[in-house]
């Protein structure tokens, strides 16, 4: 039951984290117990569905972080000479 409430708490933190710079790490942190929880959830499937439930909530927190990472992270510079020259002509 640990890794249950430890995937669900970092979850929450990285959907709540407000220091861009810290967010990665919070991502990071949650994708990993997930995986951890998914990893016990399949080795002990059971038939009555409760870990198909869990699997499925696990699947649409790791969508959400995907997308929070997609629109918050910072994304790596883009370089391309028609930019690069603009901000030469802006610069000078």
């Amino acid at each position: 039951m640990q890794l249950k409430r430890e995937w669900r708490g970092l979850y929450e933190a990285a959907m709540l984290e407000l220091n861009r710079a810290e967010l990665p790490n919070a991502i990071g942190a949650a994708r990993s117990a997930m995986e951890e929880r998914i990893q016990e959830l399949r080795a002990a499937l059971d038939g009555d569905g409760m870990n198909s439930t869990e699997l499925r909530e696990i699947a649409d927190a790791q969508h959400s972080l995907r997308s929070l990472e997609r629109h918050e992270c910072d994304p790596l510079p883009v370089s391309h000479p028609a930019l690069d020259m603009a901000a030469r002509e802006k610069a000078s």
